[in-house]
Order: C-alpha cells, then structure tokens, then sequence
C-alpha cells in the first residue's frame, strides 16, 4: 500500500511542480527524523525520496555516524556536528568551523581532572575516554591531543543532573565557544562561530533561495534554527522551550510526524 501510494505521490510531482518551486526541509536527525529505534522508517524515505524538495540535514553527529544512518535517502547537505561542519551528498568537506585550540585544549584537560568523560570529533576522527559508551569512537590518547589540530566539538556525557548542571554552568563562563546540548545527559561545545542555524544558512545562500525554508526539530540544540527561521515544526516529542517558539507542533518521530508534514507542505 505504501509503496503503490509513493509511485503514484512521484509520478504526480514530477508532472505538476518545477524545480523553482521546491520547498527546503531542514531536519534534525534523532527524536526527529529517526524514530525511536534510531531508524528512518521505510515510510518515512519514500516520502523523503519523492517529494520535491532540497534535503538538509542539521544534526548533532557526525558524518561518521550520521551517514550510515541515512543509507537509501537522497540528503542534499549535511549540516553537522551542531554546523562545525558541513558535507554535500558525497561527504566531501564544503565548509567547517573549529573551535580555538587553546581553548579546546583547556576544557579537555579540566574535564580530564574531573574524570568526566567527552568524546571530540576532530580532523581526523572521533575520539572519546569511554568507547563502550560512544562505541563508535577510538579511544582518546594523550598523542591525540598533542596531534590533531582541528577539533570540531567537544561532547560532554556524565548521567547525573547536578553534574551535568555544575558542567555547563562552568562552560556558559568561558568566552569564544558555543555551549548547547541534546539531552539533559549532554553537553555539545564548538566554536563560537558554530551553530546549526549559521552554517544552514551557508547551504541556503549555496542553493540560491530564502523562501520556502521549514525547519524540523526536536531538541535544544535546535533553537539557533527555530529562532532564525519563520516556518518551524517541533515534534510532539520534543523540548517545551521549542515547542514554545515553534510555528507548528506536528506528530511525534514514531508517527511519521516529518513524513507526513511534508506530505502536507508539499501540496500547497
């Protein structure tokens, strides 16, 4: 039934818009665009697939983990690493934004003496001091450190809230980065000059077009792109300070919440 819906959905678009009428989706990835088994359900990909638009993705991740995920979806860009990075659709390296080195090194070496564990996505890969918890990660040395010279993000993980808390308070103090999270576990710092909402607009300005720009999300780090762009949809499952600012509160990510407002925007 799907399948012969999104033939029939394909062959009704191509007849009836041209390509100057395209909407641009920009989508988060997990609680968003993956459901909660962190998969894109096959639904969901042949909306995606058929639908006339351009496909941004705007996640926390990294290609390297991102990438795998979105196997079988056509992705235009990938805005990466809360927009320390940004990849066209063969993964190739358009735009980035380290953070200061001096500074990177600063707040590892202080979360070293804490014994709080991160993972950081530098030039050359993802390195973390907990491989079983990022286990797609190599595990971090101190010849990492001494080596690599571009570390995009730093992402802080520690499972107590007072923690956590008295982390990101200590973060929000130093100047020059940009402090954000994905989850109340989390911490995601990178560049002051990084966020989602910056580098998206790069892709924007790349594609040639302002208008018709809908923003999906679910999370805080999120926000920089709810407040840059007038049409945004929060999942239903998301955040209350998103879901407070949004244009639209659409479907949660196990109800074909992207999918099916797509569906929609596409019709009008």
């Amino acid at each position: 039934m799907i399948l012969l819906w999104s033939y029939h959905f394909s062959q009704f678009f191509e007849l009836t818009f041209l390509e100057n009428n395209m909407k641009t989706i920009v989508s988060d990835l997990d609680g968003t665009l993956l459901n909660s088994y962190g998969v894109v359900d096959p639904f969901t990909k042949e909306v995606l697939n058929t639908s006339p638009i351009y496909r941004i993705i705007a996640t926390g991740r990294s290609y390297k983990t991102a990438s795998p995920l979105l196997k079988g979806v056509d992705i235009d860009y990938y805005v990466l690493l809360n927009g320390a990075e940004c990849r066209n659709s063969q993964g190739d390296i358009l735009y980035k934004e380290n953070i200061d080195l001096k500074i990177a090194h600063t707040i590892i070496n202080s979360l070293l003496e804490r014994h709080i564990d991160f993972e950081i996505n530098t030039e050359e890969g993802d390195y973390s001091t907990d491989t079983v918890f990022c286990d797609t990660t190599a595990q971090l040395s101190e010849q990492h450190l001494q080596d690599y010279k571009e570390i995009r993000k730093i992402f802080v993980f520690v499972h107590d809230e007072q923690k956590i808390n008295q982390i990101k308070y200590w973060l929000d103090q130093i100047e020059g980065i940009n402090v954000t999270s994905s989850s109340w576990w989390n911490i995601e710092v990178t560049s002051m000059n990084a966020n989602k909402a910056l580098m998206v607009k790069r892709v924007i300005e790349t594609l040639h077009t302002s208008d018709d720009v809908y923003v999906f999300g679910d999370g805080y780090n999120d926000l920089s792109l709810f407040k840059d762009y007038k049409h945004t949809r929060a999942m239903s499952n998301g955040v209350n300070a998103l879901k407070q600012i949004s244009e639209k509160v659409i479907d949660s990510n196990n109800d074909h919440g992207v999918a099916k407002e797509i569906i929609d925007l596409v019709k009008d």
